[in-house]
């Protein structure tokens, strides 16, 4: 993507151009009738109707729409909430670590790993929902869950049932990021995949930052007597709320529709999306991924294909949180045990969590023409090297690069695995297997937390280093050496180079 088109995407994010129509930039035969299948006719470009005239192939060739914004706006808004769950658990492992509450290990181990553990359950349980009757409807679900279990956790009497308000909202957190992925890799027009994901991911990442400086903030002063770390679990909660009610407007995943033989409804979604005014970026044609018009997936995604392609996803997504959720929810605590101040402490995650905005909003533009693989050992050997500078920093602004190197890192890491994940499997697969890939991370998020903080009350910061750089370097071993090559993928161009 080249200097012109990167400007271009920015743009339209902003104020979309104006057009006569809002029809389909490449030539098309007419859609199929209510029962999916066409009358045998042929596209313009050669393929058969049923690949490249259906409804799902004209989506995929199409262009963006104001009506994708919308799908954007909602997505990010829903894991903002999502996210700001996650990182509101580093600073209750700080909050909690000093006075006046200095909890013990296990105790705090229980608090900032309850979450993960709920993530266990859920991770699995709605991504085979969202197969049977749709990622968005799943979406919309687990937001309003969400929301609900951030207001419990608002007003939790005690640090236990705080843990167990979190373990709850933890089912939902756990789940929306799979979905969220299958949902967005599935309506986007496939040019254009990455990113509209990172777009929304980068929006999301300014929830953490706001959630941390607005405990900071609010912890000092307790408004109306109500300690500050709680006013973000509430107005979360309910903006939650709200998202979930605004997704219910949203059109359902037109391949999965495809794939599930919803003729009728996936005919709705097209001609929805047609008529929805299109944005100034243009795509290519192309042949469509993954499913023809009428439902028929990828033959070579076959059983056996497809269970390699699990257990490899499954390995990278075990590995890469004993880093990336270790090591932020460790942050605050370790920072305390050098003798840093809560404010200042406070002020660390903070700052690093403006990484990941500038992180994700960047590779947007950039993951459609580089290969999530390379994405994916490239933020690696990043987040290794951010490690290293943290345990072996004692100046400020070596620390507060580190922090931020490995946030930025991170936010680059995780939508690129996802959407990589994704684009392993068709449609009617999709959300069940990456789920179950997501349930391997949340595994390793609730079991490495509870290993390395005894390590920190302990001081053992080089076992803790030790064991953060091993399980990079495992990653990027299996990304590098097992992982699919993006020519192997169920879509054809999931390398964004065509």
């Amino acid at each position: 993507m080249n200097f012109a088109v990167s400007i271009q995407v920015v743009s339209i994010l902003v104020v979309p151009k104006s057009r006569k129509s809002s029809q389909w930039e490449c030539p098309t035969v007419p859609m199929p009738d209510e029962t999916g299948h066409g009358s045998g006719t042929v596209h313009p470009d050669g393929a058969p109707r049923s690949v490249a005239g259906g409804p799902a192939g004209m989506l995929e060739r199409g262009p963006l729409t104001r009506l994708h914004l919308a799908i954007i706006a909602l997505c990010a808004f829903g894991f903002a909430i999502d996210l700001a769950e996650l990182a509101l658990g580093g600073a209750l492992s700080s909050i909690f670590s000093a006075a006046p509450y200095h909890i013990d290990a296990a105790r705090l181990t229980w608090l900032v790993t309850s979450a993960y553990v709920g993530a266990l359950i859920g991770a699995p349980t709605f991504g085979w929902l969202a197969d049977r009757i749709g990622p968005l409807k799943v979406l919309c679900l687990l937001t309003c869950w969400i929301g609900i279990w951030s207001i419990l956790s608002a007003g939790a009497p005690t640090v236990d049932m705080l843990a167990i308000c979190r373990l709850f909202a933890g089912v939902g957190v756990g789940a929306f990021p799979p979905i969220m992925i299958a949902y967005l890799t599935d309506i986007a027009p496939r040019e254009q995949r990455g990113l509209v994901i990172f777009t929304a991911c980068g929006a999301a990442y300014l929830a953490p930052p706001l959630a941390i400086f607005a405990v900071r903030w609010l912890t000092p002063i307790a408004p109306l007597g109500i300690e500050g770390w709680r006013w973000p679990f509430a107005v979360g909660g309910v903006f939650a709320l709200l998202a979930g009610g605004a997704m219910t407007r949203l059109p359902e995943a037109p391949h999965w529709l495809a794939a599930t033989g919803r003729a009728a409804a996936l005919r709705r979604v097209a001609d929805r999306i047609a008529q929805s005014k299109a944005l100034g970026l243009r795509v290519r044609p192309g042949e469509a991924a993954n499913t023809s018009a009428d439902g028929r997936e990828d033959p070579r995604i076959d059983a056996r294909s497809a269970s390699w392609r699990l257990v490899v996803l499954c390995a990278i997504s075990f590995t890469v949180p004993i880093a990336t959720v270790s090591f932020p929810l460790l942050t605050g605590p370790i920072l305390l045990a050098r003798h840093f101040s809560l404010s200042d402490t406070l002020f660390y995650i903070g700052f690093a969590t403006f990484g990941p905005v500038v992180g994700t909003l960047l590779g947007g533009v950039l993951i459609d023409g580089i290969a999530r693989r390379m994405v994916m050992a490239l933020c690696a050997g990043g987040m290794l090297a951010s490690v290293g500078l943290f345990f072996l920093a004692s100046a400020p602004v070596a620390i507060a690069v580190a922090l931020v190197g490995f946030a930025l890192f991170t936010s680059l890491y995780m939508p690129a695995m996802t959407l990589y994940g994704a684009e392993l499997f068709t449609p009617s697969m999709r959300a069940r297997k990456t789920s179950i890939a997501w349930v391997a991370n949340r595994i390793a998020a609730a079991g490495a937390p509870a290993v390395l903080v005894p390590l920190v009350h302990q001081q053992e910061t080089l076992a803790i280093a030790a064991v953060l750089a091993v399980a990079l370097l495992v990653n990027l071993a299996v990304v590098a050496c097992l992982a699919p090559h993006e020519r192997d993928s169920a879509d054809p161009l999931a390398d964004g180079v065509g």
